[in-house]
C-alpha cells in the first residue's frame, strides 16, 4: 500500500501540473482512473479486494471501469 501512496503522491503532482497548463484537462476523472488501475494491479485483478482498498462497492468499481473504459487494459496486465 506503500508504494501505490507514494506513486500516487507523484501521479497526482503530475496531473496537477497537467491541468495548471491545459484548463480542459480533468484532474479528478484523472486521478481516479489511475487510482483504478493501481488498486486492481496490486490486488493481482481481483476486483473485489480492489473495489475494498478503494473503498467503494465492487459495482461501483465496475461503473468507473466501463465509465473510463479501461478494461481492457486491465485484461491486459
Amino acid at each position: 500500500m506503500e508504494a501505490v501512496t507514494t506513486s500516487l503522491d507523484a501521479a497526482v503532482a503530475q496531473r496537477y501540473a497537467l491541468a495548471r497548463q491545459d484548463k480542459k484537462f480533468k484532474v479528478l476523472p484523472a486521478v481516479e482512473r489511475e487510482l483504478i488501475l493501481r488498486a486492481v494491479a496490486e490486488t493481482g485483478g481481483n476486483q473485489v479486494q480492489a473495489a475494498q482498498l478503494l473503498g467503494i462497492t465492487r459495482a461501483t468499481l465496475r461503473k468507473r471501469i466501463a465509465k473510463f473504459g479501461i478494461q481492457r487494459e486491465l485484461d491486459v496486465r
